[in-house]
């Protein structure tokens, strides 16, 4: 963003864990979507980039969310 001109004034990332279950039913997804969704998130390299791992909660994965406040500067 800075590359293109824009000022960053603020930014935050937040790691959001997801379980599967929930969205999947949220999804809509049916059965055999969510058997290949969940041997996805166990393979390299989806595995690593959402570190996904079976908890308290059954089997999550983590997403990465970002907020950032930006703005162009006016040219006169």
């Amino acid at each position: 963003m800075e590359a293109m001109g824009v000022a960053i004034a603020r930014y935050e990332h937040i790691d959001q864990e997801v379980p599967l279950d929930g969205w999947t039913t949220r999804m809509r997804c049916d059965s055999s979507t969510v058997k290949r969704l969940e041997a996805m998130l166990q393979e390299q390299p989806l595995k690593g980039f959402v570190r996904s791992q079976t908890g308290k909660n059954g089997f999550a994965f983590t997403l990465r969310e970002a907020i950032i406040i930006a703005g162009k500067p006016v040219q006169e």
